[in-house]
């Protein structure tokens, strides 16, 4: 059974959602991850994530702090960054 095919000369609104939906991120389990990536940092004496991981969560922790009040942002983004830079 084929799929059916779009109309090539279509109007875009007819292919588009009216409205565009934008997720949001819960605080909580945010700042959970965060915590548990920050804990399994400060327990370490050395670098418990392997190269791929570190650069990873080295993109990922900067974005993820955006969801928090600003205050704790900071704060959590400073430890990240003093544990990153103690075990490099």
């Amino acid at each position: 059974m084929s799929k059916p095919q779009f109309d090539m000369f279509q109007t875009l609104d007819a292919t588009v959602p009216a409205k565009r939906v934008v997720g949001r991120a819960d605080p909580d389990k945010v700042r959970r991850k965060l915590v548990r990536m920050l804990d399994e940092l400060q327990g370490a004496d050395v670098m418990p994530w392997d190269y791929r991981t570190q650069r990873y969560n080295q993109v990922v922790f900067p974005q993820m702090v955006n969801w928090l009040p600003e205050e704790e942002a900071q704060r959590l983004l400073a430890e990240f960054r003093s544990e990153i830079e103690r075990l490099s």
